[in-house]
């Protein structure tokens, strides 16, 4: 349980151009899969552990099919699944140490039946719920 949230294509190293297992550049890679983890709901985030961030900052240059990620807050993921597309929507809440029902969405991705990427979604202006 790594307690933050990310949203990723996952490369497919035999189809890379570099060679199996690395991570080329997202324009020369094909991807096998979507990965999309779920942030904590109230267990401290993964940004607040001693080197959490600087791990993160370091690798970030190397892994350019990270797509999203937020190490810094609480909430959750609304997954909507139909035949045609998967809906991703990551939603935090204001704090965990006080009682509120007010959370905002941070991020949106639809991944089309049988694709094997991420498609960002425009966030609706208001992007927070009740």
């Amino acid at each position: 349980d790594v307690h933050s949230a990310w949203a990723l294509d996952v490369p497919d190293p035999a189809g890379d151009p570099n060679g199996p297992g690395s991570f080329g550049p997202v324009g020369e890679q094909s991807f096998g899969a979507v990965e999309l983890v779920a942030p904590a709901v109230s267990s401290p985030p993964f940004g607040t552990y001693p080197g959490a961030r600087e791990l993160v900052e370091k690798s970030a240059p190397t892994l350019p099919h990270i797509r999203y990620s937020n190490i810094d807050e609480n909430g959750f993921l609304m997954l909507d699944l139909t035949p045609e597309r998967a809906r991703a929507e990551f939603w935090f809440s204001e704090s965990v140490k006080r009682r509120s029902a007010v959370c905002r969405r941070a991020a949106a991705f639809e991944i089309e039946a049988g694709a094997n990427r991420l498609g960002p979604i425009e966030l609706e202006s208001a992007g927070t719920g009740r």
